[in-house]
C-alpha cells in the first residue's frame, strides 16, 4: 500500500503493478476506487484528461494516435470520466463519473463479467449506479453559517448574554428518505465567565442520521464580554491613579482572589 493510497484513505488497496495487470497481491476495492478517483477528480487538468476524446504525437521514429475508449462521455449526460478496466481474473472494470449542476458522483463497477456480455453489462451498470444516484440524492443546506444558534449566560461581566452561531454552513448530499431523520444537536455551557472575544469558540454543533454521527460544527460567540468585578475595578482605579503620578499608561494586572465572606448574623 502507498503512502498517498494511506491519505486518502483506500486501506485495502495494493499496488504491486505499474499497469494494474493481475500479480501477486495486487488489489483494490470499488470503495477504494472512489476515495482514490474522488482525490484525482481535484487535481488540476485530470478531468480534462479523462475527457479528451483522442490525442496523435510523435516520436523521432514514428507517430502514434490514442483513441479514448470511454463511451459513458458520449452516451452519458454530464459524464466527465474516468477509466475502463480488463484484466484475466477481474474481468470487465469500470470507474465512471459524472456531474449535473452542482453534485458529482462516482461509480465504481467491478467484475460485470468477460467476453462481449461483461463488456457490455458494465455500461449498463454504470449508468443504473449514476441514474439511482441523481434520481434519489440532492444537496440539502443542513446548516448556514452565522446563523444563531442560542445564547449563554456570562458571569463576572455587564453584559448579562451573549448569542452564538454556526461557525461553517454545512451542505450535504441525502437520499430523499433521509431529509426528514437530520438531527442538530448543539452542545454549550449554560454560561461562562467572562472576558470572552468576539469569535470565541464556546462549543459544538453535531449533525446526526440515527446514531450516526455526519459532521460537527464549531459555535462561536457573536460578541465581546469584558470582565466586570471587584478585580477588574480595582485594576481600573489603581492604573489610572498610578498613570497620573507616573505619567504614562500603566496596565496593572493584579492575581485572582477572592473576597472573603461577611459574617452579617453577629
Amino acid at each position: 500500500m502507498t503512502e498517498k493510497a494511506l491519505q486518502i484513505g483506500a486501506k485495502d488497496t495494493v499496488f504491486e503493478t505499474p499497469n494494474g495487470l493481475d500479480a501477486g497481491n495486487h488489489h483494490s476495492t470499488a470503495y477504494d476506487l472512489a476515495l482514490i478517483t474522488r482525490y484525482a477528480l481535484q487535481v488540476p487538468g485530470f478531468i480534462e484528461l479523462t475527457n479528451t476524446s483522442s490525442a496523435s504525437f510523435s516520436s523521432d521514429k514514428r507517430s502514434y494516435s490514442m483513441t479514448n475508449k470511454n463511451r459513458l462521455l458520449q452516451e452519458y449526460q454530464g459524464a466527465n470520466g474516468v477509466k475502463t478496466g480488463f484484466t484475466g481474473k477481474a474481468g470487465h472494470c469500470f470507474v465512471g463519473a459524472a456531474k449535473r449542476d452542482d453534485m458529482q458522483l462516482i461509480s465504481v463497477v467491478l467484475a460485470s463479467g468477460w467476453g462481449d456480455k461483461g463488456r457490455a453489462r458494465k455500461w449498463i451498470d454504470t449508468k443504473a449506479i449514476l441514474n439511482y444516484g441523481f434520481d434519489n440524492f440532492s444537496y440539502e443546506v443542513i446548516i448556514q453559517e452565522n446563523d444563531l444558534a442560542g445564547t449563554v449566560a456570562v458571569t463576572r461581566s455587564r453584559t448579562a448574554e451573549v448569542e452564538y452561531v454556526y461557525h461553517d454552513s454545512l451542505t450535504l448530499p441525502l437520499h430523499k428518505e433521509e431529509k426528514g431523520l437530520v438531527e442538530v444537536s448543539v452542545n454549550a455551557p449554560p454560561s461562562i465567565q467572562a472576558p470572552l472575544l468576539k469569535g470565541q469558540k464556546v462549543g459544538q454543533a453535531s449533525v446526526f442520521i440515527a446514531d450516526n454521527l455526519l459532521a460537527s460544527i464549531d459555535l462561536v460567540i457573536t460578541e465581546d464580554a469584558l470582565r466586570h468585578d471587584f478585580k477588574t475595578s480595582l485594576e481600573k482605579v489603581l492604573n489610572q491613579w498610578l498613570g497620573q503620578m507616573l505619567e504614562e499608561p500603566i496596565d496593572l494586572i493584579l492575581p485572582e482572589f477572592e473576597l472573603p465572606e461577611i459574617n452579617t448574623d453577629t
